[in-house]
């Protein structure tokens, strides 16, 4: 490829990341930064209301018996949908009812009960769509606006946040120097091309996995029906019937596992699971941190927070460009690229 059509390229991929970066920025930060929250979502649950988490330490009743505690404390009508174990000592068991019909304002209402695990006595219950928690899975997963495809919008978002990620890449890459000089944190005179330069660089492979993932997540029923052409995935089960799921800690991984539980025997059995629901599983516990061990939740929670410092950087580099004054004839094409690029 001649020097000009390279120019021209980088140019091009140039407009696509800046335009897409800045007019995007008023939804790519909050996704994010929400995102970012809700990957320790309980330890900061816990640092807003510990009183929730006030569980005493000790075996832990049977799930058929919280699960039973749990809902006679109901308010008449609801369903339970699941029960989470506590994940480590000391903390509280969780179980997640749904109203079996719509209420005021046609709304359906999601309750989260915390129980103490040893007694069963309930610690609290929270309307989860009114909690902290709630609010900022329900923006992350759909802009709080189902009613208006909000969660294709998120979805639409994961597109932007890939080709950012990945033409990031090919616009970080030395032009006039070797892979090595691009590692330095000196490609320019301003601290705001560095920081986004590098930082950029580092967690572009990480954040184009996250936002693969959350494409996926975002457009669900598109998502089942590519999966179920490349591996055999199993109808979505639900709780009701008799049986409820049960996340559980598993004493060989360390790591929650699902199960479900019959309420009439009390008895616990593994969730069948195909292929494509393992590899979907897989998908959902890569974006959200759950799964990859601690340094992928480090890598998940850090792709959250970085997009806001590439928006300020980024802004700050185009603003800074366009103050500078422009050649009146450039000597070569590559002198004619954008000088948001000029310090490399």
């Amino acid at each position: 490829m001649s020097a000009a059509s390279r120019s021209r390229l980088r140019r091009l991929f140039l407009q696509i990341h800046l335009w897409l970066g800045i007019g995007l920025a008023v939804l790519l930060v909050p996704i994010s930064l929400s995102g970012a929250f809700l990957v320790w979502h309980d330890e900061f649950d816990a640092l807003i209301h510990p009183s929730r988490y006030a569980a005493t330490a000790g075996p832990s009743l049977p799930p058929a018996q919280l699960v039973a505690k749990a809902a006679a404390a109901l308010e008449r009508g609801f369903q339970t949908t699941g029960l989470r174990m506590p994940e480590r000592d000391g903390w509280p068991a969780v179980l997640s009812a749904r109203e079996g019909r719509r209420g005021e304002g046609g709304r359906l209402r999601f309750v989260s009960v915390y129980l103490d695990p040893p007694t069963g006595r309930i610690i609290e219950t929270v309307e989860f769509r009114d909690s902290l928690i709630g609010v900022l899975h329900r923006f992350h997963e759909n802009l709080t606006i189902p009613e208006l495809n909000g969660r294709s919008i998120v979805g639409w978002v994961g597109v932007a946040m890939l080709i950012l990620s990945l033409s990031g890449i090919y616009l970080w890459w030395p032009r006039n120097a070797g892979f090595l000089r691009g590692l330095c944190f000196t490609r320019g005179p301003a601290l705001s091309f560095n920081l986004h330069h590098l930082f950029g660089f580092w967690i572009s492979i990480p954040l184009a996995v996250v936002s693969a993932t959350g494409i996926y997540l975002g457009f669900p029923q598109q998502a089942r029906e590519m999966m179920a052409s490349v591996a055999p995935i199993s109808q979505p089960q639900r709780g009701g019937g008799g049986s409820v799921r049960v996340q559980v800690r598993d004493p060989q991984t360390g790591g929650m596992t699902t199960m479900m539980l019959d309420e009439r025997s009390g008895a616990l059995a593994p969730l069948a699971q195909l292929s494509g629901d393992r590899a979907a599983q897989l998908i959902r516990g890569l974006h959200d941190g759950s799964r990859g061990g601690a340094l992928w939740q480090v890598l998940v929670f850090v792709c959250g927070v970085l997009p806001t410092v590439f928006v300020i950087t980024g802004v700050m580099i185009w603003l800074r460009s366009r103050r500078r004054p422009k050649p009146a004839t450039p000597a070569t094409p590559a002198m004619a690229m954008p000088q948001v690029e000029a310090a490399e």
